[in-house]
């Protein structure tokens, strides 16, 4: 993919619109080469690139967290946003505690704060900027694992943010760089509870 450094040039009524053709057609490797010129079009950025988390749960710095979420949400529009700004609360709300490691105390609520602040100033429609932050927001919260715990989950979100939200929460969890993080076992037996759920509200 040929250089996006032209973003930094263009007008912030253009730069929504661009982004959005563009955020469904990066991969991994586009993420990571053009993190200079996503950051120059969304500032919020800047601070991620080589942020070092400090977590024993977390081997990459946070822009690549970042990148590898993006490339690993489905290839929507909605969900790159959510994926690309899921994480910007970290920068504010880091702390390190006596043994030196990091903690991001609020980071989800703070992202979602400073993901509203990003899309409202580039423009965003209210629908997809509503439905960005409310995954990006949501996007530490403990998804079922029974039946009548996600049935109330979906009552309250709504199937198609639910979905959007397992994928989001799936992504996130499997680009830490650690072997064990996550359990994509999870996020079938989820999958398959959402099916059902769908089966015995249609009979």
């Amino acid at each position: 993919m040929k250089t996006l450094d032209y973003l930094k040039e263009l007008p912030q009524e253009e730069v929504f619109p661009l982004l959005c053709q563009i955020l469904p057609q990066l991969e991994l490797e586009d993420m990571l080469e053009q993190a200079g010129a996503l950051a120059a079009a969304i500032p919020e950025l800047a601070p991620t690139i080589g942020f070092d988390q400090r977590s024993p749960h977390h081997s990459y710095d946070l822009y690549t967290h970042i990148a590898h979420v993006v490339a690993k949400v489905p290839k929507d529009v909605t969900l790159r946003w959510a994926a690309l700004l899921h994480d910007v609360g970290k920068i504010p709300t880091f702390t390190q505690d006596e043994t030196g490691r990091g903690h991001f105390y609020g980071h989800a609520p703070e992202s979602a704060r400073m993901a509203d602040a990003i899309l409202r100033r580039l423009g965003a429609p209210e629908e997809m900027r509503n439905r960005v932050t409310f995954l990006i927001g949501s996007h530490m919260i403990k998804l079922g694992p029974d039946r009548q715990t996600l049935r109330g989950q979906v009552a309250s979100m709504g199937w198609e943010a639910m979905e959007q939200l397992i994928d989001l929460r799936e992504a996130d969890m499997g680009s830490k760089g650690k072997e064990k993080s996550g359990d994509p076992g999870v996020f079938c037996d989820l999958r398959s509870m959402m099916a059902e759920l769908r089966e015995e509200m249609a009979g």
